[in-house]
């Protein structure tokens, strides 16, 4: 992708784009750094439970609630995945 973004949802999963490809791990770091900070957490609080080697994967996000995160997921969909919480630095 030209662009690591959100798409949508489609059949209760969350579809996106990552701008790396899916060689050496490339794609799953940048995954989880696009997540931090699109989420306003932490790089170390998010951590693939399964589908490393997937295109289907499952995250655990730390430090925030199920609410906070649908709230979030929600504002990046209505902005065509390009939004994101500012971290704290």
């Amino acid at each position: 992708a030209a662009q690591s973004r959100i798409m949508g949802i489609c059949g209760g999963e969350i579809k996106g784009r990552i701008q790396a490809p899916p060689l050496d791990g490339r794609a799953n770091k940048e995954l989880c750094r696009f997540l931090s900070k699109r989420l306003g957490v932490p790089l170390r609080s998010l951590h693939i439970v399964s589908g490393t080697g997937s295109r289907h994967k499952r995250i655990l996000v730390k430090g925030k609630t199920i609410d906070s995160l649908k709230g979030i997921l929600l504002t990046l969909l209505e902005s065509g995945g390009e939004a994101g919480v500012e971290q704290k630095r």
